[in-house]
């Protein structure tokens, strides 16, 4: 099951996203911060489930759920939100679902339990077809819809540093949301991805989990040994 989270507060958004894994660990749980780089994401991915906050600046979550129902009528909504006041308007965009803050694993389990468009449960394989962006920025206009995920590095990518700026791009992650993601200064990726320094072993673990890939896919090819001659 692919899921997005979008909340203007990131360790929100961190949470539902922690949630998920643990409920549907075979998925891939998405997070965005602001609706551009949810519609970005929902335009790339095959977004079974939203859940959204309703009350964000900008592009509030009412909004934002009639664009991903535009550009994807399948999508199940979930509201997610602090205030009741907003049920009204969110059962006539026929969501899903409507969550109150604070959220709990169980609320969520039975939300899930109960989507209007049942997903599978499983994250399918990759068929190899996946497109990597040009650069780790959202394009000002969105894409045409893609049912495909970012690429993986290809083999002649040797250094660790241009794995990990690989990866970022294709998921389509800027430097500092991957920071945020792995909980460290922006300028620790600026390091690791001009080979200047390398991340020890519990912080590749955690790269590898913010990319939703293997140690062994992110590592594949790749000597820390040959590495560290460099710096």
């Amino acid at each position: 099951m692919y899921t997005i989270s979008v909340d203007d507060r990131i360790l929100v958004a961190r949470l539902l996203q922690r949630m998920l894994t643990e409920l549907d660990p075979e998925g891939s749980h998405l997070i965005a911060v602001t609706g551009k780089e949810a519609l970005y994401l929902v335009e790339s991915f095959p977004i079974d489930v939203a859940l959204l906050d309703v009350d964000m600046p900008g592009m509030n979550g009412l909004e934002l759920a009639r664009r991903i129902q535009a550009i994807r009528p399948r999508v199940n909504i979930i509201f997610v939100t602090g205030y009741e006041q907003y049920s009204l308007k969110a059962f006539e965009l026929y969501a899903s679902g409507y969550l109150l803050k604070p959220v709990t694993e169980k609320n969520l389990a039975e939300a899930l339990a109960h989507l209007r468009y049942p997903v599978v449960s499983y994250r399918p394989e990759r068929d190899g077809s996946e497109e990597a962006l040009s650069d780790g920025r959202l394009p000002d206009q969105l894409t045409s819809q893609k049912e495909t995920e970012g690429a993986l590095p290809q083999k002649d990518q040797r250094t660790f540093g241009e794995r990990l700026q690989s990866l970022r791009v294709a998921r389509g992650f800027s430097q500092k949301q991957l920071a945020e993601l792995v909980f460290v200064d922006r300028s620790s990726i600026a390091h690791w991805e001009g080979n200047r320094r390398i991340p020890n072993v519990a912080m590749i673990n955690r790269l590898a989990r913010a990319f939703d890939v293997s140690v062994t896919m992110l590592m594949d090819g790749i000597s820390l040994e040959e590495e560290k001659t460099k710096t």
